[in-house]
């Protein structure tokens, strides 16, 4: 039964797509993805950075994990309710520039976006960023329009939070500065207001500074470290973040389904279309980033992941459903039904994706490893050493990772190797080293315990070949540490 008012149907395919994107992985893996792993801090003490990203979603990650049950189905939640915050802020703004009409398109073209579906149940700092970006947006448009206190601090809030979240929200501060730049808004660069918002921001970002100097950079060296490349020769340079740009729009193809489902209608000129103010406004904050991100790639010889645009084409639907203008009224039943149609779609392409793998390649994908007994045999070996909890699990940030997350009670903090000098003399309490073959196992000295090797089977439709781990079991007040962890 189609709803009989914007608002109601707007709210349904919300509650759907929370429903179906929180149940479809959480049914498919028996583990949760890579990332979700590698964002899961290794101590429950809070930081105001981490080696590979600022702090927020290690602080989030952190709060929801002590609120909610130890399910995986919490943090597949966890995600969607990013997701769906991001597309209730895009809603808001396109209902303060357009028709409820046109609000409510621009959301359920967002079903369209494979950032927001196919992507999303892997929750890290790209998905973190979809409702930053979009209430920084939002609140920025509140700012500009209301120029009230409250709307300014609502924007430092959520430029603070953005900055925190990932350095690429730097792109997004650069373009509303773009914004800021043209006729309908060029007087608020003489506005106190806002520069008292963007100095409480500033202030407040501070203490990560301090973090990123006594940690030597530690995030900006991986951010860099991520993207680069061996020596590419002129026209790869030219073509990479070209190839970037592409994949973006390759990842929103599907909204093509829409426009074909609203009977194609012919898009107007921007000109034409929208007003001065929603032309100056929307284009910088979609286009800027991408320039940006170009240029930067080229200053610094870096190869753009495509992930790292996730945000950045947010308010293309907003900009689409004002460019094809249509009658103020409830979408059409045959447009309902290709919307829904994609949502079943892409939610099949999940698990098959996961299921056909091992059928293919004879391999499992990361979210079908053995995690949970991977966890439950470590502690079974370190509990007939030792009637405490085990304090220190030591290995990659992935296997030993895996042992932390799925810990229920007293987790272990987790040490990648190479050791720090302070990390190898808390070892000193007690701890299990952790590899994965076909690594071998270090050597220990001959006073020290032998590798226990052990294999674990993934539960999957076509057999695969065992998982063989080794795990080097460190006795208390010992000081016997492999040279796996040797110190730095």
């Amino acid at each position: 039964m189609i709803p009989h008012n914007l608002t109601a149907l707007t709210a349904y395919a919300l509650v759907l797509h929370i429903t179906v994107w929180t149940l479809v992985p959480f049914f498919t893996n028996a583990n949760v993805p890579l990332d979700i792993i590698l964002n899961n801090p290794p101590s429950d003490t809070l930081a105001w950075g981490y080696a590979h990203h600022p702090p927020l979603l290690a602080w989030l990650f952190t709060l929801w994990r002590a609120l909610t049950p130890h399910s995986d189905l919490f943090v597949y939640l966890l995600s969607q309710l990013c997701v769906v915050t991001s597309m209730v802020a895009i809603w808001q703004l396109a209902k303060q520039i357009t028709t409820p009409l046109n609000a409510c398109l621009a959301v359920l073209f967002v079903q369209g976006s494979l950032y927001h579906t196919y992507l999303s149940p892997e929750f890290n700092h790209n998905v973190i960023l979809l409702p930053l970006w979009s209430l920084a947006i939002l609140a920025f448009y509140h700012a500009l329009h209301s120029n009230s206190w409250r709307a300014w601090a609502a924007w430092s809030v959520a430029i603070l939070a953005t900055m925190l979240a990932k350095y690429t929200s730097a792109l997004l501060i650069l373009a509303m500065l773009a914004v800021l730049s043209f006729p309908p808004y060029r007087h608020h660069l003489r506005n106190p207001r806002l520069y008292a918002a963007a100095s409480i921001a500033f202030l407040l970002f501070l203490p990560h500074i301090f973090w990123l100097v006594d940690n030597h950079f530690s995030t900006v060296h991986y951010a860099l470290a991520r993207g680069s490349t061996p020596t590419l020769v002129w026209y790869e340079a030219v073509l990479s973040p070209l190839r970037f740009v592409l994949a973006q729009f390759l990842h929103v193809t599907p909204m093509l389904l829409f426009w074909l489902a609203l009977g194609c209608p012919r898009p107007q000129a921007l000109t034409h279309a929208l007003t001065k103010e929603q032309r100056y406004f929307l284009l910088p904050l979609i286009i800027m980033p991408f320039v940006l991100a170009t240029f930067a790639s080229w200053l610094l010889s870096l190869q753009l992941r495509t992930q790292w645009g996730t945000p950045f084409l947010l308010l293309l639907p907003v900009l689409i459903v004002l460019a094809i203008r249509l009658p103020d009224r409830i979408p059409s039943r045959s447009f309902l039904a290709v919307w829904l149609a994609l949502l079943v779609t892409t939610a099949a392409a999940y698990p098959l994706a996961a299921y056909a793998k091992p059928y293919l390649t004879h391999t499992i994908k990361r979210s079908q490893f053995p995690g949970k007994q991977l966890s439950d045999h470590i502690h079974q070996l370190w509990h007939e050493q030792s009637a405490t909890p085990l304090p220190i699990i030591i290995g990659d940030r992935w296997v030993a990772g895996l042992v932390r997350y799925y810990t229920r009670k007293n987790p272990p903090h987790l040490f990648v190797p190479p050791l720090s000098p302070h990390q190898r003399s808390l070892a000193t309490e007690g701890a299990i080293i952790l590899t994965l073959a076909p690594q071998d196992p270090s050597q220990p000295r001959d006073d020290c315990p032998r590798p226990h090797t052990f294999a674990l089977t993934p539960d999957t439709v076509v057999p695969v070949s065992p998982l063989i781990f080794h795990g080097i079991i460190v006795p208390p007040h010992t000081s016997c540490l492999p040279s796996l962890v040797s110190t730095r």
